[in-house]
């Protein structure tokens, strides 16, 4: 089924960007057309190219539409990203701009189109400033829409905001600090010890800091997926292989969005030869990697913001070392249970 988030009020531009982090399915590796959709509702043509331009990369790579609704005749402008038709695809998320106002009845008329087509699932978030417009339009268009439609408000409130941000580092202490042990020290954790969860998350730099925010806030998401929610999660203990391997291909795609977002390209096909050749040679020639101690994936990522890994998951081979690059995804995902039950164990959060 195909996911499809319409945003509308004036915080539109955070909570599409949240959508983008949070909403991936598994169903895109198997159907490059289902991707999830994020439909934005704003009153201006110059609001979204503003929005394009702050998150360029992102949409270079990304499927986009503009459907103006201020005039007579609506307009559209399409966009397809800069390898369609080159590359596989691996921004599994779209978009459409609906320049205009959710009240005008061609949108209306599109809105019930959508709630009626049982091949998509239509969830549509309110963000004003004002709650109780948020309100009042949740309530509103509960009474016209089919119950399958999910209806949310997003209040960003300076209080639940702060709390909000409080949970998502904590959660985002014990994902890195798995990362890092499974990583570094090879081997698995099996507990989370919250002096050293701590200190190893006071080393990092917010950029860093930002990326484990990032990825927990698609736990919950995730959590559901598998069909769980809050309320289970202190009985939560383990991924079956199964599982894993889907959680594994969803979230790469997820990385792969919050990469873009953050302002990193993939690297040029000459530039992906460059890093292969480099790759092929440390494996093969230890004299070469003692003469070149930094490898060329490494480099251009810092040098050039250029990414090799930003590809489709079936893209994915191995790293400067000979393993398999996956492994990341899945260290990160197999740490959910632990990450998930050491919170709600510690801090007694299991009620939504």
């Amino acid at each position: 089924m195909r996911h499809h988030i319409l945003l509308n009020g004036e915080n539109w531009r955070r909570a599409a960007i949240e959508a983008a982090l949070i909403h991936h399915y598994p169903e895109f590796n198997a159907n490059l057309a289902m991707r999830t959709r994020i439909g934005v509702v704003v009153e201006s043509e110059r609001a979204v190219h503003d929005f394009i331009f702050e998150y360029k990369e992102l949409f270079d790579y990304s499927y986009w539409r503009t459907v103006d609704l201020s005039g007579k005749t609506p307009k559209i402008e399409t966009h397809r990203p800069y390898f369609a038709g080159i590359r596989k695809d691996f921004v599994d998320v779209e978009w459409e701009f609906i320049i205009g106002y959710l009240s005008h009845p061609m949108l209306q008329e599109k809105i019930r189109r959508w709630a009626s087509d049982r091949s998509k699932l239509l969830t549509i978030i309110f963000c004003h400033d004002n709650k109780g417009i948020n309100k009042s339009y949740t309530e509103r268009l509960r009474l016209r829409l089919p119950e399958r439609v999910t209806l949310k408000t997003r209040d960003y409130d300076p209080e639940s905001e702060s709390r909000r941000m409080d949970e998502l580092m904590e959660i985002a202490k014990y994902l890195h600090y798995f990362y890092k042990v499974s990583q570094e020290l090879k081997n698995v954790p099996t507990e989370l010890p919250e002096d050293k969860v701590d200190a190893e998350w006071a080393l990092l730099d917010e950029t860093l800091r930002m990326s484990n925010i990032y990825n927990v806030m698609s736990i919950p998401h995730k959590m559901e997926i598998l069909g769980h929610d809050r309320s289970d999660w202190n009985t939560f203990y383990a991924l079956t292989a199964y599982e894993i391997e889907t959680l594994t291909a969803i979230e790469h795609n997820r990385w792969c969005v919050e990469r873009l977002i953050q302002g990193m390209r993939p690297c040029t096909d000459r530039e992906r030869k460059e890093i292969e050749d480099d790759m092929r040679q440390r494996l093969s020639d230890a004299e070469y990697t003692k003469n070149h101690p930094v490898s060329l994936k490494k480099r251009y990522k810092t040098e050039r913001n250029a990414h090799y890994d930003l590809c489709a998951y079936s893209e994915l081979g191995v790293d400067e070392t000979g393993l398999p690059v996956t492994r990341y995804d899945r260290d990160l995902t197999a740490a959910i249970p632990l990450i998930v039950k050491t919170f709600s164990d510690r801090y007694g959060r299991n009620d939504g």
